[in-house]
């Protein structure tokens, strides 16, 4: 999937580096911005499932017979 975003970005004349640049924030940027009443930061999961109780359970520990 990267080589064919590259491989786009480079028929179309996008500068991936730039476009980071400009859309990501810095450390600093973000530091600032946490540093007003209306931000977090916080963990999250890679999926987004609604898990119960057990569901959250079996997905830290899928083998309970491991430990």
């Amino acid at each position: 999937m990267e080589l064919e975003l590259r491989r786009l970005a480079s028929i179309h004349g996008v500068d991936l580096p730039a476009l980071a640049e400009e859309l990501i924030l810095s450390w600093d940027e973000l530091r600032e911005i946490l540093r007003g009443p209306l931000f977090s930061v916080g963990a999250r999961t890679h999926d987004h499932y609604a898990l119960t109780r057990e569901r959250l359970r079996d997905t830290i520990n899928p083998n309970p017979a491991c430990g």
